[in-house]
């Protein structure tokens, strides 16, 4: 199976349709690109986007907690609801998937992936593909490095399962 994971940095710009069996969208994207699945750790961020068609979302228990509480009907814009706690969970120590971008990787190995392509997980800069920086956003040199640190280990494990990782069209190996 392969999967497209679309995030929201610049580099998704090179992402064209192809004959992917899977999309799966992290955040903002999704109100661009139509998805098969939508990644999303915040639950502002669900409250804040609009999705082309309904995927199915794929978030933390506590967030749709939260939604839930705050009146929100996960089901307005969603297929259906995968939690994170579903994943498996590949990280030393302990450590939890954290970023949307590593339970998106995660969550393409559950559905059976073998190839995934990566546009727009870049974890640099503060700016979407779009110019913008939402406001929810926590973007800096510290939070990039952790997300990197997580998203290496997850790759390096999936590498070690049978899944090819790469960057975009350009045909480079993800490590």
């Amino acid at each position: 199976m392969r999967v497209a994971l679309l995030s929201c940095g610049p580099s998704v710009t090179s992402y064209r349709h192809q004959a992917y069996d899977k999309v799966i969208g992290i955040n903002r994207i999704v109100s661009i690109h139509q998805c098969d699945y939508w990644c999303c750790g915040d639950a502002i961020t669900y409250e804040r986007n609009q999705p082309l068609g309904r995927p199915i979302i794929c978030t933390q228990a506590n967030q749709l907690y939260n939604l839930h509480h705050s009146g929100q009907n996960v089901l307005d814009k969603a297929e259906a609801v995968i939690e994170w706690e579903w994943l498996p969970l590949a990280l030393p120590d302990q450590q939890s998937l954290c970023f949307s971008s590593c339970a998106a990787l995660m969550l393409a190995h559950r559905l059976g992936a073998k190839r995934i392509d990566v546009f727009g997980v870049d974890m640099v800069g503060l700016l979407d593909w779009d110019g913008v920086q939402p406001p929810e956003s926590s973007r800096s040199v510290d939070r990039w490095e952790t997300e990197r640190k997580r998203w290496d280990c997850l790759v390096q494990w999936l590498q070690g399962e049978g899944v090819r990782i790469y960057r975009g069209l350009d045909g480079l190996h993800c490590t």
